[in-house]
């Protein structure tokens, strides 16, 4: 298996990359900058004017690094996500395959759990209104959570946070920041999902025929929380290069992970192994994710 880097790469000007002796070669003019490889977990692509070869690609995906391009906004719009490299795939693949409806939907509520706990934690944290009907919801909450109290509990919680009027798909600096920022925790979850040899069309919820990233949505869900604080501490600002870098640093922040402090990106790793075992009946339960 690949070593786990923890830096992400964000590059943002005309550059040629390549790779010598092992180290990321990003000349910018007169300028080199060498980075080993195996401190780089993602790199991130900003500019149109950015070169590179097909050597480069397959070094970078040997060391499961992931490359995640943007477009003329500066929004994430495309990532290159290795072929699975991990020993076990094939067999991870058909374990996967057989997943039963019964242990997805029992850890779809635990993941919705933890998701609406983090937003409850936010409204309370700010005093604002919904707090106590947000985690009220949890009491209904039951495994595959027909009821759709998440999408209940997300009605109330964005309007808390950004004003009745605020609409999750309405083209404004908001809205676009959390789209950013759930980007690169989506990319860091799916760098870990397919390291561990599994794929991330294959959801426990989400099952879109669309969507290439079921499985990583389904994960995701609990860290997006830390996403909508910074932005909600942030919303009267303009989307702009240092707004991006700084939802960019969120992944080394530190939160909790079933009460140990630990950086968000870690706790990714953590939370989608537990996932996983606890699909394939070699756990119980799923670790916490919260704030500190």
């Amino acid at each position: 298996m690949a070593e786990i880097g923890w830096r992400t790469l964000v590059i943002q000007s005309k550059s040629k990359l390549n790779c010598i002796n092992g180290n990321l070669i990003i000349c910018q003019g007169e300028q080199k900058i060498s980075v080993p490889l195996p401190q780089i977990k993602i790199i991130l692509l900003e500019h149109p004017a950015i070169e590179f070869s097909s050597g480069l690609i397959a070094q970078l995906s040997e060391k499961n690094i992931k490359i995640i391009f943007c477009d003329k906004k500066h929004n994430p719009c495309a990532e290159m996500t290795a072929y699975m490299e991990h020993t076990l795939t094939a067999g991870n693949l058909i374990q996967q395959a057989e997943w039963k409806k019964i242990e997805k939907d029992k850890l779809w509520q635990m993941i919705v759990s933890n998701k609406v706990k983090n937003q409850q934690y936010i409204l309370k944290k700010y005093h604002l209104v919904n707090a106590s009907a947000v985690l009220a919801l949890l009491k209904s909450l039951k495994p595959g959570d027909e009821s759709n109290i998440e999408a209940t509990a997300a009605k109330l919680y964005f309007s808390a946070l950004f004003g009745s009027s605020f609409v999750r798909r309405t083209e404004n600096d908001i809205n676009a920041a959390l789209n950013y920022g759930y980007s690169i925790i989506r990319s860091q979850t799916n760098r870990c999902v397919t390291m561990h040899g599994y794929h991330t069309a294959i959801g426990i919820h989400h099952h879109n025929e669309t969507n290439p990233f079921n499985l990583t949505c389904d994960m995701m869900e609990p860290f997006r929380p830390f996403v909508d604080e910074y932005v909600y501490q942030h919303q009267k600002e303009e989307f702009n290069q240092n707004y991006r870098k700084s939802l960019i640093s969120l992944s080394t922040m530190e939160i909790l992970y079933n009460g140990k402090h630990t950086q968000l990106q870690t706790a990714i790793d953590l939370y989608v192994l537990d996932c996983i075992k606890y699909m394939n009946k070699e756990a119980h339960t799923i670790g916490k994710v919260e704030f500190p």
